[in-house]
């Protein structure tokens, strides 16, 4: 049986040998940013929470993520409090009692240094981490707009506009890797009034508690 300390050296071990060959790595060699695999050990059959990339921060040298952490790691989330304010009003749980990571294992200071290949070569380590931990679902904070058909099925929009507002805010349903329930919801940071996101998470609770996926 595989641990989660061997499966998380195995996708370790694959990841760096990804990324050293990404356009990324390639245009910002000298730069040391590197990547991460997760914020915290791995949760299996708990739910995945993800963003986009990791960040960089700033005048600090990264090195790549070689062990499986043992605890969360609350300095890296500027925006926890906001997010365990969800998680626990609609789903009655905090940030230690999920999975943290990234759709993109590799770190840039924003997501538009990463390329169209990047993505590509860096979901499928995603996918192998998500497969693993077989999350019951998954939210994702911000745009999924990086995820293809055949990664994101049955998509399904729904938006709110609070009075006196001219945006939309938007969640996204679907299905993730052919077998995971999945909402994306503005990120934490995103600028969206709390009527807004009080309602989009509302109907996220809704859809993932009330929506059956098949697995084919």
């Amino acid at each position: 049986m595989v641990t989660e300390d061997d499966f998380f050296n195995e996708l370790a071990k694959e990841t760096d040998e990804i990324y050293l060959q990404s356009p990324v790595f390639k245009k910002n060699e000298k730069m040391n940013w590197w990547y991460s695999i997760c914020n915290g050990p791995i949760l299996k059959n708990r739910p995945v929470v993800f963003g986009l990339n990791w960040g960089v921060a700033k005048n600090h040298l990264h090195s790549p993520q070689r062990n499986q952490p043992s605890e969360t790691d609350n300095n890296k989330w500027p925006f926890r409090n906001q997010l365990d304010h969800y998680l626990s009003n609609h789903f009655k749980l905090d940030s230690d009692k999920i999975n943290y990571s990234n759709l993109c294992f590799f770190r840039t200071p924003k997501a538009n240094y990463l390329s169209y290949q990047d993505w590509r070569m860096a979901i499928p380590l995603f996918k192998k981490y998500v497969d693993f931990v077989q999350p019951p679902y998954a939210i994702m904070l911000g745009s999924p707009k990086h995820l293809n058909e055949e990664e994101y099925s049955d998509r399904e929009r729904i938006s709110h506009i609070s009075k006196g507002r001219t945006k939309r805010a938007f969640i996204h349903t679907g299905v993730l890797f052919g077998k995971y329930k999945f909402v994306s919801v503005p990120h934490p940071q995103a600028r969206v009034v709390r009527e807004s996101r009080d309602f989009l998470w509302e109907e996220t609770k809704k859809y993932i508690n009330n929506k059956i996926i098949i697995e084919v």
